[in-house]
């Protein structure tokens, strides 16, 4: 009788013991997917603000060039009257 109730309360154990690693093995992969998707969000908001700054980066250089060839324009008209 004590060899029965040895072994249903090892049988117990044992089960608890799987219960616990399964719900922790759901845990982490639930970490996992939230962590994966942060990511991606995360990569999402860099990917657009790389974009945002490169687009002024160009809107940038394009006025640059363009108050360049204004400046050269009027040094060469300056010129021309002088």
């Amino acid at each position: 009788m004590a060899a029965k109730v040895s072994a249903e309360r090892e049988v117990t154990a044992e089960e608890k013991a799987a219960e616990e690693k399964a719900a922790e093995e759901k845990a982490a992969e639930e970490k996992a997917a939230e962590e994966k998707a942060a990511r991606g969000e995360g990569g999402e908001r860099r990917r657009r603000r790389e974009e945002k700054a490169a687009e002024e980066k160009a809107a940038a250089e394009e006025a640059a060039a363009e108050e360049k060839a204004a400046e050269e324009k009027a040094a060469e008209e300056k010129a021309a009257v002088g």
